[in-house]
């Protein structure tokens, strides 16, 4: 193994940051960590051999502008001399000690399933990813659905984070399912299409289990449909990213009711080997696959702040774009002519101890309750329910997301930014824990 190099600091001159070059041997890579408020433009750029970041392959001589908080690496196979033009705060170095060369088999094996799924007329693998936070799980999804697309020109990412971070995240509190056909770095990695949300309401499957459970079942359902499709290529299977917040004792079971939930039949477990046990003695009776995958040296840990920032991020890319060039239009609701209903969030359960004897308590955790107060919606990210009925929102798709900017107590109205023009498409709107501020 060798040893992690760096490269000469860039000097920021007027805005412009002088190039870092590094010469990369085969199987290398550079990694390199952008902080949130970095305000420069940071250019990668490939000046010799072959190179990819999140398995995209980098043209020769082409800039790429890369976008604040990421934390990522360009690995060759062969050997290259790559740029990096950034200022000095960015971390950037070489290094030979990277899981890829594993990520890469595992592609090949799940791709010799997809040609077998493809002979026999039948899906394809259902993968997911689990592991604690801050191992590298999101990169390994991206990596594994570039590949599949590059091979089966499209795959389908599922997102049972609902922290918003994921791999295909629209906002936090809501998990997701998209098709993925396109690649773009610059954009992230993954260009979504087709992409089908549903409101959970809090940020971490463990602040309501039950929710949580009633969620990742609805997406199974989901997910059965659109493998279904004939447009569709259902033999790619999909590749499902999932939440970091299984510290604990009900981790492993969270793990294993959403292997369920989905019908996942290959689960990649990343640094976890206590997991992976859990995992892997659950379904060794099955025809469930679970592999030990070893995380990458360069992961980098994230504090509460710096999350905040990430998912404040993801909230301002669904309104404005990741390059911030979308204009949200803005939209008065009356808010008695709607119904806001709040999902997920920490329930609280009456004890049967302090009910008189016999009684049972009536709390439902898994029904939404009514916000009857104006003020209750200030700053908060709505969900916009596609059900036709108040009971049917827990498992309905949402149309979309709007964002309450200001309301009036007197004339009792809200406005709320939303991506698209026009009138709302329902009536019942669903909140959550999520609240931001511009």
């Amino acid at each position: 193994m060798s040893a992690p190099t760096i490269g000469e600091p860039g000097n920021t001159v007027e805005g412009i940051s002088t190039p870092r070059k590094f010469t990369l041997p085969a199987e290398h890579e550079l990694r390199f960590e952008i902080p949130f408020d970095n305000a420069s433009d940071i250019n990668l750029t490939l000046e010799h051999g072959s190179a990819e970041v999140f398995g995209i392959e980098l043209a020769l001589n082409r800039p790429y502008t890369l976008p604040p908080g990421l934390n990522a690496a360009a690995f060759t196979w062969l050997g290259a001399t790559l740029s990096l033009a950034a200022p000095s705060n960015v971390m950037a170095y070489t290094a030979g000690d990277t899981p890829m060369p594993h990520y890469i088999s595992a592609h090949s094996i799940l791709q010799s399933r997809r040609n077998l799924a493809m002979s026999a007329g039948i899906p394809g693998p259902r993968v997911m990813v689990v592991g604690p936070r801050d191992c590298g799980k999101t990169t390994l999804v991206k990596l594994l659905a570039t590949y599949c697309v590059k091979v089966n020109t499209s795959v389908i990412v599922v997102d049972l984070d609902p922290s918003g971070c994921g791999a295909a995240g629209v906002v936090p509190g809501a998990v997701s399912l998209s098709v993925v056909k396109h690649l773009d770095l610059e954009s992230g990695g993954l260009v979504h299409d087709k992409r089908t949300s549903v409101m959970v309401g809090h940020v971490s499957p463990r602040q309501n289990s039950l929710v949580s459970g009633k969620i990742f079942d609805t997406m199974g359902q989901i997910l059965d449909r659109f493998l279904s499709k004939r447009d569709m290529s259902p033999s790619a299977g999909c590749i499902i990213d999932t939440s970091g917040d299984i510290d604990g004792p009900d981790g492993p079971s969270c793990v294993i009711s959403a292997v369920k939930a989905v019908k996942a039949d290959v689960v990649f477990v990343l640094g976890a080997e206590r997991l992976y046990a859990s995992v892997n003695t659950e379904f060794e009776d099955s025809t469930i696959e679970t592999v030990l995958l070893s995380k990458s040296g360069g992961v980098v840990s994230h504090d509460d702040s710096s999350r905040m920032a990430m998912r404040s991020r993801q909230i301002k890319h669904y309104f404005y774009g990741a390059d911030n060039r979308l204009s949200p239009f803005s939209t008065v609701l009356n808010f008695s002519e709607i119904t806001v209903l709040k999902v997920g969030g920490v329930v609280a359960v009456v004890p049967d101890s302090v009910l008189p004897i016999g009684a049972q308590s009536s709390l439902d955790p898994l029904k939404p309750s009514r916000i009857t107060t104006l003020s209750e919606t200030l700053h908060k990210v709505l969900g916009v329910s596609q059900a036709s009925k108040e009971e049917q929102v827990l498992t309905s798709p949402v149309y979309g997301y709007v964002h309450v900017v200001k309301i009036d107590s007197d004339r009792n109205t809200l406005t709320v930014l939303a991506p698209s023009p026009g009138r709302i498409p329902s009536n019942f709107l669903l909140s959550g824990d999520t609240k931001w501020i511009e």
